[in-house]
């Protein structure tokens, strides 16, 4: 029989530098997996409130509580008879002016129609409307604080939605990898030094 060979493992050091690096990398998934810092939850915020701009009574709730809804589906809807009126009255000075009107004029009256078109548009409350489109994949609406006729105010919560963000289970999931990768290279640092 030949006598058992035994393998000697170079750069033991390397082991232990590489489970160091996987126990630092570990506790920064664990802190911003678990325990987001202020910074961390503004860019993948856990809970987003969306509410309208301007005051209004509210016409039309279209979604429920632990519905999916998605970048630019409209939620809820406040009246806006006036706004319309608004839009159709800048179409038509609009229109009167482009005819005989200065070109001056026509940009200001172009700029007021803008503006009356922009207000409308304050009129429905639509996902991604102040938690950045590009951001926002899917969302779960957690909560519905206003009903049909209820009377809101600028900035008031109408509706709380819970954004799937990727980024709590890959930190979830990098916390038991680099766990796992920082005992696997320490036992191979001990191996080594035996």
């Amino acid at each position: 029989m030949s006598p058992k060979k035994k393998y000697k493992i170079k750069g033991t050091k390397d082991f232990l530098i590489i489970a160091i690096a996987c126990f630092i990398f570990c506790i920064w998934a664990i802190r911003d997996g678990w325990f987001p810092t202020e910074g961390v939850l503004k860019k993948h915020p856990q809970r987003v409130e969306l509410s309208f701009e301007r005051a209004g009574r509210v016409t039309e709730v279209q979604v429920e509580e632990g519905q999916e809804v998605r970048p630019g589906e409209v939620v809820a809807e406040i009246a806006a008879t006036d706004l319309e009126r608004a839009v159709f009255e800048a179409e038509k000075a609009y229109r009167r002016v482009r005819e005989q009107g200065t070109e001056a004029d026509q940009r200001k009256a172009l700029g007021e129609l803008r503006e009356a078109r922009a207000a409308l548009e304050q009129a429905e409350l639509k996902v991604g409307d102040q938690y950045g489109k590009n951001d926002l994949s899917v969302a779960d609406v957690l909560e519905v604080k206003v009903r049909e006729g209820y009377r809101v105010k600028p900035g008031e919560t109408a509706v709380v939605i819970h954004p799937h963000d990727h980024f709590y289970p890959f930190n979830k999931s990098l916390t038991f990898l680099t766990g796992i990768l920082f005992f696997v290279f320490m036992y191979l640092h001990w191996v080594a030094n035996r």
